[in-house]
């Protein structure tokens, strides 16, 4: 309240109308992928559908969690403790990546965004050369107002190249033309030089588009099934087999302690 200090006419200025733009977030991610399901009253009842969530436990709720990977790894055992290290032969490559980029979203602060599952990861499909799910999911974004940024994390599981290119300039093209958008986008196999000549060259859509690399490296944990994981050899640290062993046999073995294994993944930088 303005304080008067000498007596006179003042003019105060009152606005009687509300502020002529509204307030609205400009960072408001729309995620369009594989999930394990997708229902809110009956199976599939969300699928292609834009679904707005604001937190990890939405998401499980309406869009469960991943898939369980099956992999093979190496025991390593101290010949004086009997202490098992687990060493992961080789980090098997995630094709369905939703689950992984949501955790990653949400831990780092992430706020309300838009679901649009394009079906589930058990389906019979592949995402190896079909673009076909993840293009439906786009067209259905295209009818939402509020989302402004547009993610695809298994376009680069995409194995045709060409429609992972054809999948971005859609994208592209979707931010041009009702211009309240941005994609950001991933470059395929990280190949900068092909992805620059093979992305659209339209000045008018490329400006509504990002590129980043390289693919980030990070600590979240493999969804895994412990019987589905097998062990490859049973060695001490000195290098030698261990009779009887446990080569051969899976980490759901009774005779065996695990504690909670941790590999490290790759996921994109959108995420």
């Amino acid at each position: 309240m303005a304080t008067y200090k000498a007596p006179g006419v003042y003019v105060k200025e009152v606005s009687l109308f509300p502020p002529s733009v509204a307030e609205v977030a400009t960072a408001v991610p729309a995620f369009i992928g594989y999930t394990q399901m997708a229902k809110k009253v009956v199976d599939n009842d969300l699928r292609l559908v834009p679904t707005r969530i604001k937190s990890m436990v939405e998401y499980k709720q309406f869009f469960g969690e991943t898939d369980n990977l099956s992999f093979t790894v190496n025991l390593v055992e101290n010949s004086t403790t009997h202490n098992i290290t687990i060493m992961p032969i080789d980090p098997p490559s995630l094709r369905y990546l939703m689950h992984y980029c949501m955790q990653i979203y949400f831990s780092n602060g992430g706020g309300p965004c838009y679901i649009i599952s394009v079906g589930s990861m058990s389906d019979p499909h592949s995402l190896g050369n079909d673009d076909t799910g993840l293009q439906a999911g786009l067209k259905k974004l295209e009818k939402e107002d509020e989302p402004t940024l547009i993610v695809i994390p298994e376009a680069t599981s995409l194995g045709n190249r060409a429609h992972f290119f054809s999948l971005m300039g859609a994208a592209l093209g979707q931010c041009n033309k009702l211009m309240d958008r941005f994609a950001i986008i991933d470059i395929y196999n990280e190949d900068i030089a092909a992805f620059r000549n093979d992305i659209i060259s339209n000045l008018d859509e490329v400006k509504y588009g990002a590129a980043y690399r390289p693919w980030l490296r990070t600590s979240l944990n493999f969804a895994y099934d412990e019987d589905s994981v097998t062990i490859g050899t049973h060695v001490n640290e000195e290098g030698a087999a261990i009779e009887p062993g446990l080569a051969e046999t899976t980490l759901g073995n009774d005779a065996i302690k695990i504690e909670k294994m941790s590999c490290i993944t790759r996921l994109r930088k959108s995420c």
